[in-house]
């Protein structure tokens, strides 16, 4: 089975190869994403319903730091205790990233931001399997100030879900008994 994901994967990467780094500009909005518009603290930003039924949760946000040309230790949620930051790959000359998760837990990536200056761009990640590539800018005469990163939103695993059946038919078996 492993050998035929793979397969697939790097099949449907192949085919996509052209149209594997596509985003979707949704807006340029005011202010700060995890500092206002999208909630106060960090571990309670999502999109809001504007953009996103689902509400996805903020996963990581990585500062860009002006002086050293790169990104800083990142800010993670603790509601993803599976990521790290290492499974993000940024090209900063072609303004884009990809992200491979190293862990079945790790989340997709729905939404993202580029922040510069006063603004921010929301962009919707185009990508539906793992590795995701994405491109990003910031808005216009603004440098980066950070990029921040979107869960799917309350999409069940299948562990959970076959978890939670479990446990029903367990209740319905001590109900039968009675």
């Amino acid at each position: 089975m492993r050998v035929f994901r793979g397969a697939v994967l790097t099949a449907a990467l192949a085919l996509g190869a052209a149209s594997s780094a596509q985003a979707t500009f949704l807006a340029t909005l005011d202010g700060n994403d995890c500092a206002g518009e999208f909630g106060i603290p960090f571990g309670a930003c999502k999109i809001p319903t504007t953009y996103d039924p689902n509400q996805s949760p903020v996963i990581i946000k990585f500062d860009y730091n002006d002086t050293t040309g790169q990104f800083d230790a990142p800010l993670i949620n603790a509601l993803f205790p599976t990521i790290d930051g290492s499974e993000f790959f940024f090209d900063l000359g072609a303004q884009s990233f990809v992200y491979t998760p190293d862990d079945p837990e790790d989340p997709l990536i729905t939404f993202y931001v580029a922040k510069g200056g006063n603004l921010f761009n929301l962009f919707s990640a185009d990508d539906t399997i793992a590795p995701q590539e994405g491109t990003w800018y910031p808005p216009d005469g603004t440098g980066l100030s950070h990029l921040t990163f979107y869960d799917t939103g309350a999409i069940p695993e299948p562990a959970v879900l076959a978890l939670f059946g479990l446990g029903l038919a367990l209740v319905a078996s001590r109900l039968r008994r009675r």
